[in-house]
């Protein structure tokens, strides 16, 4: 059961969350001040901390400070009833986990608990994977020591590598030492019930690749069950055989031999026909076994070499993963770093990514790499219904033949979910077209990748979390202190009215002035609101060109009025960007909306859609041109600025507000502007 510590010098706070998360199925410890929580953070783990931040004693930035001392990845979370900028960013520097404010609402603390714990339990999975791995690690690194030691005690197998080429010497060599004219090795499966022929002279190739032999039947069946080496002087008198192998060898004469190490049987190593016409003797038996007992250390030492050389390539391959998903953001550049990882140690001709829409219900494909790529495939989308999107065991069966019938080829796909807290982010799908499925160790290995690029996408959301409350308090702020002057403003006019209004003549042009200024805090008081709505920030990666056609079909009755001839390109291959959908059709349509009121009836507007890259900076440019009057010099340092304007109707809102969606993106805006000419303007948004 997962241990939550509450920490609030208000008892019946500390009562009222200790019932409401109980309920939840938590054990809650709760403490009422700060020097209580450091001292009980000493000697108890939790999963979670909720911390008042304002306490006697010890406040709670020390409770955050002391917690994450203790354990780097613990999870704080912080309540204040007296919010500010200052504290919110001094808690999210300090490590908090989150930071809410009093009176904190049931269902949001609910979710936020569950979403903590979850990351919690993902945490300790990754920390405990790294401890195995690095176990491992070691243990492989004391196994290829020890096998490399046995290994050049096979003197006279020391230049063989590979396990074919050593097998391939084993039957060259046994057959040279005893003269014999036929030889075989034949090695158990995996499972055990079975001998299948590895290497062999003088046999044909179909001999080789039809024979399977069941352990217990015919002589080398029956050498690999006892483990005890067989010697058939002549086929035609022994009456055990009685030339049981006539079909397989036109032979008198054989020697089969158990490869063996301690008491573990490898396979076999057969001999027949002498190349003089005798018979095998029990000198050759002994000398062959002598043999096999050299061969089977070498065939050992092989087997586990190259076994060790694929467990060496798959921690080498996690390495890797690891190392450079730890600077990416994007799934796209994920998927392809796992790919191309991946498919150095297993097939994979294509690797799909999808993200979910939970609110349409539908898989979007957002990438898709390899060497089956296929540039159509980029419309791909495929239903999935809540229910089983929330399912973290029901869905792939039924997913994963949906997406091979919708890909077009015979392709069978390994789907690897990432689920966010409650829900599935996106379905990374790995596929190759010989329909064959893909072995459990591959899967195991598949799957601990995924478990490393979801550790990834939290703390880059975390990163990106941080990012956009820094983004909202600029922003409020900058807001907060455009309402001084209208507020200012305000207050004079109503000084004047109260203290002169019997003496006043223009009572109704101050109070259309009072009216005007409270329409813009009021308009104020929306976008403050608006740039407080969390959907504000949620970002998918879309190709901007369909955004510029959705925003150009509003407004197509405003060009056709005054006769604008409007231009639009963009490659086909436009690489997406994580966006705010709407907002950047508000922007499309505030740029058009500006150009077109500056612009002669029957003149151009240009629009344009290019990649661009600045060194390491990648991003796709938008650029706005048109045939209008142009800016004045003087005023292009404030064509951003609220509420400025050169036009008689203007609200001088619409380049203010681009400008600000501008800066929520990361973005950048350039303008270039001649009199009379006609005025550029160029946005890059990064990806």
């Amino acid at each position: 059961m997962k241990r939550i510590l509450i920490v609030d010098d208000e008892e019946r706070i500390c009562q009222s969350l200790t019932a409401l998360l109980n309920r939840e199925g938590y054990t809650i410890e709760s403490v009422t001040d700060g020097e209580a929580a450091v001292s009980k953070i000493d000697t108890t783990p939790y999963d979670v901390i909720l911390s008042d931040i304002k306490m006697p004693k010890a406040d709670g930035m020390t409770v955050l400070k002391k917690a994450r001392a203790k354990d780097p990845e613990a999870l704080v979370v912080l309540m204040t009833g007296y919010a500010s900028l200052e504290s919110a960013m001094a808690a999210v520097s300090a490590g908090a986990y989150e930071y809410i404010l009093k009176p904190v609402d049931i269902e949001d603390l609910k979710r936020l608990i569950k979403r903590a714990v979850d990351k919690r339990e993902v945490d300790m999975a990754k920390r405990t994977l790294m401890v195995e791995l690095s176990e491992a690690n070691q243990r492989l690194k004391r196994e290829i020591s020890q096998k490399e030691a046995l290994y050049q005690a096979a003197l006279s197998f020391s230049s063989s590598e590979k396990l074919d080429d050593l097998l391939e010497r084993i039957v060259t060599l046994a057959a040279g030492v005893l003269g014999a004219k036929v030889g075989s090795i034949m090695l158990l499966e995996p499972e055990g019930k079975y001998l299948t022929i590895r290497a062999a002279l003088g046999l044909s190739r179909e001999v080789i690749e039809s024979t399977r032999l069941e352990v217990g039947a015919s002589i080398a069946g029956q050498a690999a069950q006892d483990g005890r080496p067989i010697l058939v002087k002549d086929l035609e008198t022994d009456p055990r055989f009685a030339r049981a192998s006539k079909q397989k060898y036109e032979t008198k004469s054989l020697l089969c031999v158990p490869l063996k190490l301690g008491e573990k049987v490898l396979g076999v190593l057969n001999l027949a026909d002498k190349k003089d016409a005798s018979f095998f003797t029990e000198e050759d038996l002994n000398l062959l076994s002598a043999f096999a007992s050299l061969a089977s250390l070498a065939l050992s030492d092989a087997q586990n070499y190259q076994e060790s050389r694929a467990k060496v390539a798959e921690l080498s391959a996690l390495y890797q993963i690891a190392t450079r998903l730890s600077n990416l953001d994007r799934y796209e550049e994920m998927t392809r770093i796992v790919v191309e990882t991946l498919g150095k140690l297993m097939e994979i001709q294509t690797g799909l990514w999808f993200t979910y829409d939970p609110e349409k219900e539908k898989l979007f494909l957002a990438s898709e790499v390899g060497p089956n790529h296929r540039s159509k495939s980029k419309t791909f989308e495929l239903p999935l219904v809540r229910t089983d999107a929330e399912s973290r065991t029901t869905f792939r069966s039924s997913l994963s033949s949906k997406i091979g019938e919708a890909y077009g080829q015979e392709m069978y796909f390994l789907l690897l979910p990432f689920f966010g807290p409650k829900i599935l982010d996106g379905v990374l799908a790995l596929g190759r077209s010989d329909r064959k499925k893909y072995t459990e160790e591959e899967e195991r290995l598949a799957s601990i990748v995924t478990s490393q690029a979801a550790t990834v996408f939290e703390r880059q959301r975390s990163i990106l979390n941080a990012a956009r409350l820094v983004t909202m308090g600029n922003m409020m702020t900058e807001i907060t202190h455009d309402l001084k002057k209208p507020l200012t403003n305000v207050r004079g006019g109503l000084q004047i009215l109260r203290d002169k209004w019997d003496e006043l003549d223009e009572k109704d042009k101050i109070l259309a002035s009072l009216e005007q200024e409270a329409m813009r805090l009021s308009d104020m008081v929306k976008e403050l609101l608006d740039f407080s709505n969390p959907r504000k920030y949620q970002r998918q990666p879309k190709n901007l060109a369909d955004l510029v056609r959705r925003a150009l079909k509003l407004i197509e009755g405003d060009l056709a009025k005054k006769n604008i001839r409007l231009e639009f390109s963009a490659p086909d291959d436009l690489p997406r960007v994580l966006v705010n959908e709407n907002e950047i059709v508000e922007l499309i349509l505030n740029m058009v909306l500006n150009a077109l009121e500056s612009i002669p009836d029957g003149k151009r507007i240009s629009i344009a859609l290019v990649p661009v890259e600045k060194g390491a900076e990648k991003s796709v440019r938008l650029t706005v041109s048109d045939e209008g009057a142009g800016i004045a010099p003087e005023n292009l340092s404030r064509i951003f600025e609220r509420y400025f304007t050169t036009k008689d109707s203007g609200t001088g809102l619409g380049l203010a507000i681009v400008d600000r969606i501008v800066k929520a993106h990361g973005g950048r805006i350039d303008v270039d502007s001649t009199p009379g000419v006609g005025t550029t303007f160029k946005i890059d948004f990064p990806y």
